[in-house]
C-alpha cells in the first residue's frame, strides 16, 4: 500500500501580518476610524524598509549517480556501388538539458505563492537530495488601510517592527495549541544593539536534478 503524501507546513505570513493589522486597528482607531469596519478595507503591506536576505542552500542526504562519459551516437553501414571514392564528414553537436523536481515540506507562504530557486554544480549527473534554505527578514513594515469605495482614500495607517510582530503572533498561535510549537521552521531573534527583531525561516525540501543529453546529427556526403 502506497503511503499517504504529508502535506507541507507553510507558514502562512501574508495572514498573519493580516490579522495582526486587522488587530491593530481595532486597538488604535480613533472615533471616526471606528465607522469603517478593517474587513471591508483594502490592506496595503509596504516592504520598503524590509531588508530581505538569502543564505546559501545547504544539500544533504544526497544520492548522486555519474552518467557513462561514453555514449554510442550512431551506427553507419553503407555499401559502394559506385566506381570512385566516397568520403562522408560527420559533423555532431550535444547539447545537456536538465530537470529538476521540487518538493516543499516546510517554508513560508507570502500572498498565495511560494518559489524557490535552486542550483548545483554538477554536469551529466543524476542527483537525489535534501535541502535546506535559510532566509532572513527584519524591518519596519508599514500597512495602509484604503477604502475602496471613494477611490482609496487613506482610512488608516500603522507601523510596526516586523520582528516583533512575527513574535507575538508565534506566541499567539502557540497559546491556542497549549503552549505546542505550530511554526515550521520560523522563529525571530534579537538584534544586537536594537530594539528589533529579525525574522529567520527555513524552507525544507527534496530535489531530484537530472541531467539527460541531447544528441544532433548532420550528415554531409562530399564525393570525388
Amino acid at each position: 500500500m502506497k503511503p499517504l503524501k504529508t502535506e507541507p507546513e507553510l507558514f502562512d505570513l501574508f495572514n498573519q501580518l493580516k490579522i495582526w493589522a486587522i488587530d491593530m486597528y481595532h486597538i488604535t482607531a480613533t472615533k471616526e476610524q471606528k465607522k469603517y469596519d478593517p474587513i471591508e478595507l483594502i490592506i496595503r503591506f509596504q516592504w520598503d524598509n524590509i531588508h530581505v536576505n538569502h543564505e546559501k542552500p545547504e544539500y544533504y542526504d544526497n544520492i548522486t549517480m555519474k552518467l557513462p562519459k561514453s555514449h554510442i551516437l550512431f551506427s553507419t553501414t553503407f555499401k559502394n556501388n559506385t566506381d570512385t571514392e566516397q568520403e562522408y564528414n560527420f559533423r555532431t553537436e550535444r547539447c545537456t538539458r536538465s530537470i529538476a523536481e521540487i518538493e516543499i515540506q516546510k517554508g513560508v507562504l507570502l500572498s498565495n505563492e511560494l518559489s524557490i530557486k535552486l542550483s548545483v554544480k554538477i554536469e551529466e549527473e543524476e542527483m537525489n537530495c535534501c535541502f535546506r534554505l535559510r532566509t532572513t527578514m527584519y524591518g519596519r513594515l508599514r500597512v495602509l488601510f484604503l477604502d475602496p469605495i471613494h477611490d482609496n482614500v487613506l482610512i488608516k495607517y500603522l507601523e510596526g517592527d516586523l520582528g516583533t510582530i512575527i513574535q507575538e503572533r508565534l506566541k499567539s498561535d502557540r497559546s491556542r495549541e497549549n503552549g505546542l510549537d505550530t511554526g515550521p521552521n520560523v522563529w525571530t531573534e534579537s538584534m544586537p544593539k536594537s530594539n528589533q527583531r529579525i525574522f529567520y525561516m527555513e524552507t525544507i525540501g527534496k530535489c531530484k536534478f537530472r541531467f539527460g543529453v541531447h544528441q544532433f546529427v548532420e550528415v554531409n556526403q562530399k564525393a570525388y
